[in-house]
């Protein structure tokens, strides 16, 4: 869910029953690219217009993202290469338990 007033995306799921909440933010990235993509007055489109083409490159960017990373984490839980225990509380995925005993009695 985009929240473009804020310039953030929420993305929300249950993960083995507990409920997870991952927010990002839209102009972190929207700011990232213009400082790559600075606009110009050789560019055939008005300031306005280029921001508003980051805004737009940088949602459908962290969407991708968001989704890859949190991929990322899930696997890393799943797999033991990453406890949760060790982990930083504010991580979605720290109150989980860790699968290490169940892969070892194998």
């Amino acid at each position: 869910m985009a929240d473009d007033e804020r310039g953030q995306m929420l993305v929300q799921f249950t993960y083995r029953g507990r409920d997870v909440t991952v927010r990002t933010s839209i102009n972190g990235y929207a700011g990232a690219w213009l400082r790559e993509h600075p606009w110009t007055t050789r560019m055939r489109r008005t300031k306005v217009e280029h921001e508003r083409k980051a805004m737009q490159v940088a949602s459908v960017a962290v969407c991708s993202l968001a989704r890859d990373w949190i991929k990322g984490q899930i696997t890393a839980v799943e797999t033991g290469l990453q406890l949760t225990k060790a982990g930083h509380p504010s991580h979605p995925l720290y109150l989980r338990k860790t699968l290490r005993p169940r892969l070892w009695t194998r």
